[in-house]
């Protein structure tokens, strides 16, 4: 505009102005994440940038205050890149942070995110900006997609990143390794990108951001898979379960939920129901971010299998207004209740603990008040108690305690999920819990083998004969409907992946209606090196080859058969 001697406080420079921000803004409207447009704003004069904002507020701020919450997302967006045109880059970013606060749509985020990002001088800026997004330990999958935009306008990131990835501090080796894959698979090498990511999603099995950044870099490589797009999904789980461990409290498994609601050791019930922490939750379920869970470790995300929010909108009223009006907060009690606070049983599996696991007279006591104070009064709401998925709930004092309380004159409509290893589920042992007689909804066995040798080596102090004679007692038991399901759960690991389909005959023979397959998972039990060498789902596993080869069984696709998490090597490998 000068050099055509135009002024920008005249009416033609103010006219000019006009026309290139409302061309800007309709080009955003099309798609908000278009970067270039966002750059090109960044690279106004800041004369320039001044004059446009003032215009800009002058036509939608008709009483001089500044309301973003008035403007539309596309506008948010130049009033904020403008902004920093100007040189008040702090600014933007409170104008950025404060929007995407208010506004939880997928497009807006990311736009937001990638415009936080663009607006840095130089990589480094880029790399702190980056950290101080992503220093909660979440998944961002808002910021992911984003990079792509980010890797171009700032090419040396890639490079500026490497010498970060040996720092001695595992913390910060994980972290800056996690962006650089991701980086590295923006930037138009997915491939490469996974080959980068895959060892520290093995090492690193329970962290949300790594296994976050497995499942973005996975929809890089398989576009246009629906189980990628989880914005039109939805979760009833954080908003019905309440799984209560030793000192913390979680609304789904912790495996695939790690963050914790609260404690009921120090909390009412009804306080952690509804924390901050709960909330949270239950905002990344409703935003589509789902930014909490573990991605690839969640059998409904990585199996594709969570319902869309429309149907369940139009099937039940409760969703429809929890979806439709983003309640976070629930007026309504936990209605499934998973105790697994008390790790006691009666084997010593590797896949959970390095030895025998029994509470002391101390702990009992303690797992006694939790029983008493918080969970009978809390299982008077519920619609369903699962004992346990921390030890067995025969072996522990206080689990056959709290079977014996609850009686179906006292908890009328509540029933049973019983988890157990199976050793000690006797006919004798039946007799002795009268209050399960028909109200078990479904029994789970953990078998991880479907043969003595295997059995015996993964559940330490198991005996296979025992176990195929309580296995036929549970059959006996499914077919006179004094339970109404029988399932099997399978662990897969490297001694064990052989025996899959081996397992789904075995189901049918003992009447299971469901197998329960899924990957090992490391709660600490194992060395990082430990754990590789049993993950053989994990791509760099010199056993993975047959591990695939042994997930094409036809016996696999059976309909009782579960694969859940490990249902990509499925798809992968007919591909």
């Amino acid at each position: 505009m000068r050099r055509q001697g135009i002024a920008l406080d005249g009416p033609e420079g103010q006219a000019v102005l006009v026309e290139i921000v409302f061309q800007m803004l309709e080009a955003l409207e099309q798609d908000l994440s278009n970067p270039d447009i966002c750059i090109l704003a960044l690279r106004f004069e800041r004369d320039a940038a001044q004059a446009a904002l003032e215009l800009l507020s002058a036509a939608n701020f008709a009483d001089g205050a500044r309301d973003l919450g008035v403007l539309g997302d596309a506008m948010v967006l130049i009033f904020a890149a403008l902004q920093a045109a100007t040189g008040d880059r702090a600014d933007a970013m409170e104008i950025l942070q404060h929007s995407a606060f208010a506004r939880p749509g997928r497009a807006f985020q990311w736009a937001a995110a990638q415009l936080q990002l663009l607006m840095q001088e130089d990589s480094r800026g880029v790399m702190q900006r980056l950290f101080e997004m992503t220093l909660d330990g979440l998944d961002h999958p808002e910021i992911w997609p984003a990079l792509g935009a980010v890797t171009a306008h700032f090419p040396d990131l890639i490079d500026a990143i490497a010498p970060l990835l040996e720092d001695e501090l595992g913390f910060y080796t994980e972290f800056w390794g996690v962006i650089h894959a991701l980086c590295v698979a923006a930037s138009g090498e997915p491939a490469r990108g996974w080959a980068l990511l895959a060892p520290l999603a093995t090492a690193h099995s329970q962290s949300t951001m790594t296994q976050g950044a497995c499942f973005h870099i996975q929809s890089l490589l398989d576009p246009g898979n629906p189980i990628y797009d989880l914005e039109s999904r939805f979760c009833t789980l954080p908003f019905d379960v309440f799984e209560v461990l030793d000192g913390k409290t979680h609304l789904c498994c912790a495996s695939w939920l790690p963050e914790s609601a609260g404690n009921l050791a120090e909390q009412s019930w009804e306080a952690v129901w509804n924390s901050d922490s709960a909330q949270s939750i239950r905002t990344s379920i409703l935003d589509g971010s789902f930014r909490h869970c573990n991605k690839t470790a969640c059998p409904k995300i990585a199996g594709g299998t969570l319902p869309q929010k429309a149907e369940l909108a139009s099937e039940a009223e409760r969703w429809r207004d929890i979806i439709g009006n983003f309640r976070t907060r629930s007026e309504t009690p936990p209605q499934r209740i998973n105790l697994a606070y008390d790790q006691t049983c009666n084997l010593s599996c590797p896949s959970c603990r390095t030895g025998k696991v029994a509470a002391d007279s101390a702990t009992r006591a303690r797992f006694d008040r939790l029983q008493d104070e918080q969970i009978l009064p809390l299982l008077r709401h519920a619609r369903l108690v699962l004992v346990t998925g921390s030890g067995d709930p025969f072996a522990s004092k206080n689990f056959r305690n709290l079977l014996d309380r609850l009686g179906p004159e006292d908890y009328p409509d509540l029933r049973f999920q019983i988890m157990t290893n199976g050793m000690l589920f006797t006919p004798r042992e039946w007799t002795r819990f009268p209050s399960l007689h028909g109200r078990v909804a479904y029994l789970r066995i953990s078998l991880d083998a479907a043969t003595g040798p295997t059995h015996e080596l993964l559940r330490r102090g198991a005996r296979w004969k025992t176990m195929e004679e309580n296995l036929a007692f549970a059959r006996d038991l499914r077919a006179a409907g004094a339970i109404d399901r029988l399932e099997f759960s399978f662990t897969v690991q490297t001694e064990n992946y052989r025996e899959m389909g081996m397992l789904v005959d075995m189901a049918h023979s003992y009447g299971a209606d469901h197998i329960a397959f899924g990957r090992l998972t490391n709660w600490g039990t194992f060395s990082a090196e430990e754990y590789a060498a049993k993950a053989v789902f994990s791509t760099s596993h010199p056993q993975h080859g047959d591990f695939i080869e042994a997930m094409q069984d036809g016996r696999l696709r059976d309909r009782i058969a579960g694969l859940n998490d490990l249902g990509q090597f499925v798809r992968s490998s007919r591909a």
